[in-house]
């Protein structure tokens, strides 16, 4: 069985094209994407496991993104395509 996990980027609307087509690069299984309002845009990401690190260190070391992104990191036990 294939471990998954979410995470949750909240991205400055400023940035949000840039971090897409950044995100493009990592293997994912689906991306979500929520205006939470005129700032800020959410982005939900699952992922396998084994490529959760690889998105996380991207994160931590882009300096377009660092001041102003949060990430939130949840395994998940089921998804329903």
């Amino acid at each position: 069985m294939m471990e998954l996990q979410m995470i949750e980027i909240y991205v400055p609307n400023k940035d949000v094209e840039t971090f897409k087509e950044k995100a493009e690069e990592f293997k994912v299984i689906n991306v979500w994407r929520t205006r939470t309002n005129d700032q800020i845009s959410l982005f939900k990401v699952l992922v396998e496991k084994q490529y959760t690190e690889d998105i996380l260190d991207f994160l931590e070391t882009e300096h377009a993104f660092s001041e102003e992104l949060h990430a939130f990191l949840y395994d998940i036990s089921t998804y329903l395509p």
